[in-house]
């Protein structure tokens, strides 16, 4: 915990006047030093009765450590102001039930004591979304940090990026748009493909050699801002989306047909298996009045004609 995070909670916790004016100016000046139990001590000495103070403090796992974390302020304060928790039947993703102040760290985070409502809605496959942004448990119940899972890297923050915050964004938005509440991911994964193949205009545009890589975020983006592009901008727009949703997905730039005509598409790895997605060529069948057709989660030996690109496996 820094002075700065300890600052802030007891100006949340109570009127500044009733704070030791010359402890604030400690924590204030040098807000990214990390508290000390001492400071720990003297902060909740403040706000309240020291002969209560102290029990609670002692009631703290042992460590080696001359640091107080977050947990053990939240742990302090719980019980220094009696609030009542209901550890069995919480649920918060980023609290590990394991951990020593679990009940003490969620009762702090409201009024009064806290149940679990649905938690099977809130998390499918250990993925979850929060404003339609993606985050993933671990196994010991902690969100990823920093870490890859499945081809998509976690960020300091917990959260999936592309590397590209706009399009983090725009991928935020529109599955915040088209995901329903309960469903299977599949089929959330099925209302985005059909939102890229009958909501954005095609668009003639550059085409990009055999094997090409770094193009589909720039493409993406280009579709989400003009709502208009070609085979690349479809392909990179659904790779993103799909991603968004916890998929390995990844685009290629390659060719179709008998003709070897450039394209792009997106392909899915799922159990082992790759599975090629092409919403931009079932909007062209759409067009053609072809309504049979569909190009979402197919394997290649399905289809009358072969995608190749360098590099390709």
């Amino acid at each position: 915990m820094t002075h700065a995070e300890c600052a802030a909670a007891l100006r949340a916790l109570a009127p500044e006047e009733r704070i030791d004016p010359s402890l604030l100016a400690s924590l204030d000046a040098a807000p990214e030093d990390a508290l000390t139990r001492e400071e720990l001590k003297n902060a909740l000495d403040t706000l309240f009765d020291p002969e209560t103070v102290e029990p609670v403090l002692e009631a703290l796992p042992e460590t080696e450590s001359e640091y107080a974390t977050r947990a053990e302020f939240a742990f302090c304060v719980s019980r220094l102001l009696g609030k009542e928790s209901a550890a069995e039947d919480v649920y918060y993703p980023d609290v590990a039930p394991t951990h020593w102040a679990s009940a003490e760290v969620l009762a702090a985070a409201g009024s009064g004591t806290l149940t679990k409502e649905s938690l099977e809605s809130m998390t499918r496959d250990g993925f979850l979304w929060f404003g339609g942004y993606l985050y993933r448990l671990g196994d010991d119940g902690y969100f990823l940090t920093d870490s890859e899972f499945d081809g998509l890297y976690f960020d300091k923050n917990s959260r999936y990026t592309s590397g590209s915050a706009e399009l983090d964004d725009y991928v935020a938005q529109t599955l915040s748009d088209f995901m329903t509440p309960d469903a299977a991911r599949l089929d959330d994964l099925k209302a985005i493909y059909y939102h890229v193949k009958n909501d954005f205009q095609y668009l003639t545009r550059n085409y990009y050699d055999s094997g090409a890589t770094g193009w589909d975020i720039d493409e993406a983006l280009t579709i989400f801002r003009t709502n208009k592009g070609n085979c690349y901008c479809y392909a990179g727009a659904f790779c993103a989306l799909a991603r968004g949703l916890g998929y390995n997905a990844r685009t290629y730039s390659g060719s179709i047909g008998i003709e070897n005509q450039p394209h792009a598409w997106t392909e899915i790895t799922l159990d082992g298996k790759i599975y090629i997605c092409d919403p931009e060529i079932e909007m062209n069948y759409w067009l053609l009045q072809m309504y049979t057709d569909n190009f979402m989660m197919l394997r290649e030996n399905s289809l009358g004609w072969n995608y190749q690109a360098v590099g390709r496996t």
